[in-house]
């Protein structure tokens, strides 16, 4: 959903002018949305799988001493509050009737390549326990027989 959100908000963008800031403005909520909707899916997931904090870092329950946040969220989180900030900047420089410093076509590329490869890199993490699991079971029934 946060991706979907991300979209809309780069379109708003795009479709932002001087004559029209309520675009901006627009893409300034769906970016802030994005954020918060992104952070509440961590923090759920957090919940749900009981991490601590310890060493200044979040990890999962002993004794697995994994990090909890990955490189790749916190890039992501990064990424959604700078999303979050560059519509902030293009709707203040409209309404001044100033030039905008930031061009939002290769930022915004850049952070859905982020966002994308941060689902695709934990979907293709639970894909690869669930196998392992699957063959740790298979091989385990053969020993049995």
């Amino acid at each position: 959903m946060t991706i979907f959100l991300e979209i809309f908000s780069v379109a708003c963008v795009q479709a932002s002018s001087p004559r029209k800031p309520q675009y901006a403005l627009f893409s300034m909520l769906l970016a802030f949305l994005a954020t918060v909707t992104f952070v509440s899916a961590l923090i759920c997931q957090g919940r749900m799988e009981r991490v601590e904090f310890r060493r200044r870092w979040f990890y999962y329950p002993r004794p697995s001493h994994r990090p909890f946040i990955t490189r790749m969220d916190a890039c992501t989180v990064l990424s959604c509050i700078c999303m979050f900030i560059s519509p902030m900047v293009h709707y203040v420089c409209y309404i001044r009737h100033v030039v905008n410093p930031i061009k939002p076509s290769l930022y915004s590329g850049i952070i859905m390549i982020y966002l994308y490869a941060s689902r695709a890199y934990k979907m293709r993490k639970e894909m690869r326990a669930a196998m392992n699991t699957r063959i740790q079971n298979i091989e385990d029934r053969e020993e049995m027989h």
